[in-house]
């Protein structure tokens, strides 16, 4: 769906224990998906791929000049200076149309509806399908974007679904509309070029046909959906945490964890701190720039753990500066081991809980912090 998207996350939790394979629908989605893990893992990128049924087999001519004479958008959330845009196209005597939520035309889109068109201006899905049925797309949205796909921004907007986020560039209305007029012979140059480009990479049918060859470790084993449902609230919760932390905002857990009764990450979710655990000891609780303690060959930070019946925490992971999870702890007896991005140790504390949202199980480790030079 998006590297924002809740759903996103609903696969998480289960893939693993099943030996199933992961999907995501953009590079900007996979690598979203990859940061709650650390440990990197495969996720094929389908690109948004869509159905044949867009396929446009004959090349247009595009060599002689041609005024613009009709635009569609497809949106669902036209921003206002989009829609300021498309009144100024009408007056210069533009036909402009509009797809989507809240429009006259309100309907899943096929290839005739695209071609009655000159210009696309969409974001996301459409993106691919009018590229295939061999017309000029203007990429512009909520988010902004890059104006008229053209080959030397292709891949790059690609990576980021086609969404705009690919450089949230803002254009006033009066610049959009010029912008939509005069880009449009260049961009209808190459769309036969574009659609070379994507006629793989956009068919659904190829890629989940070789998706079928990929290897996979499925397992017969039943799981239990309950225990699924929620853990993935708890990566939900962490997943909106990261967001605040992107975009400025304070987190909802504000107490340092030796000072918190309970482990609150939303509304939903509350894990309790269990008295028959019982921290014995952990490491490293310092570091000083340009020592990292115990480096690994990979580079990474080596930690342990040993906590007193730990068999009681039914698959721990580690929390770590409340927004990352590390799900993948070797386990030992009452010791677990784990290793950190050296990244992490940068001029600031790293704090560690260690949970089990099986269990509605907590247990606070402590705060790595970087020692004072003297």
């Amino acid at each position: 769906m998006s590297p924002y998207e809740p759903f996103e996350l609903a696969s998480l939790v289960y893939a693993k224990p099943i030996g199933a394979n992961l999907v995501s629908n953009s590079q900007e989605t996979a690598k979203k998906i990859n940061s709650f893990f650390m440990n990197s893992h495969k996720i094929y990128n389908f690109n948004n791929a869509t159905k044949d049924d867009f396929v446009e087999k004959k090349i247009l001519p595009t060599q002689s000049f041609k005024p613009i004479e009709s635009v569609l958008i497809v949106s669902n959330h036209i921003p206002d200076e989009l829609g300021k845009a498309a009144e100024n196209l009408t007056k210069l005597s533009v036909k402009v149309e509009a797809f989507g939520l809240g429009q006259q035309n309100y309907k899943r889109l096929s290839k005739p509806d695209i071609q009655k068109f000159d210009v696309v201006v969409t974001i996301g899905k459409t993106v691919q399908s009018a590229i295939l049925a061999r017309r000029p797309v203007y990429c512009y949205d909520r988010f902004g974007g890059p104006g008229y796909i053209r080959i030397d921004n292709f891949k790059t907007s690609l990576d980021f679904n086609y969404s705009g986020r690919c450089c949230r560039r803002k254009l006033e209305p009066k610049q959009l509309c010029d912008e939509i007029i005069s880009g449009y012979n260049g961009a209808r140059k190459d769309v036969n070029d574009l659609f070379d480009m994507g006629s793989e990479l956009f068919n659904l049918k190829i890629f989940l046909n070789n998706l079928s060859k990929k290897k996979s470790a499925l397992t017969n084993q039943t799981v239990d959906t309950q225990p699924i449902i929620e853990y993935a609230k708890l990566v939900r919760s962490l997943y909106f945490n990261s967001l605040q932390i992107q975009n400025g905002y304070k987190l909802s857990l504000e107490k340092p964890a030796s000072l918190a009764p309970n482990f609150l990450f939303d509304g939903n979710v509350n894990l309790d701190l269990n008295q028959d655990l019982k921290l014995l000891y952990w490491g490293p609780d310092s570091y000083s720039e340009g020592a990292l303690p115990n480096i690994q060959p990979n580079g990474e930070v080596g930690i342990w753990i040993k906590i007193q019946n730990l068999d009681k925490l039914n698959n721990p992971s580690l929390i770590i500066n409340d927004n990352l999870m590390l799900v993948d702890l070797v386990v030992e007896g009452d010791l677990i081991t784990a290793t950190l991005p050296k990244e992490l140790f940068d001029d600031s504390s790293v704090r560690l809980q260690l949970v089990s949202q099986y269990d509605r199980l907590a247990i606070p480790i402590g705060v790595i912090k970087k020692s004072l030079e003297l």
